[in-house]
C-alpha cells in the first residue's frame, strides 16, 4: 500500500512538471 501511494504521487508529481513545463 505504502509503496502503490509513493509509485502514485511522484508519478503524480513528474506528470505535473510535464504539463507545468510544457505550458511555459
Amino acid at each position: 500500500m505504502v509503496l502503490v501511494a509513493v509509485g502514485t504521487a511522484a508519478f503524480a508529481g513528474l506528470t505535473v512538471k510535464k504539463l507545468y513545463q510544457g505550458q511555459r
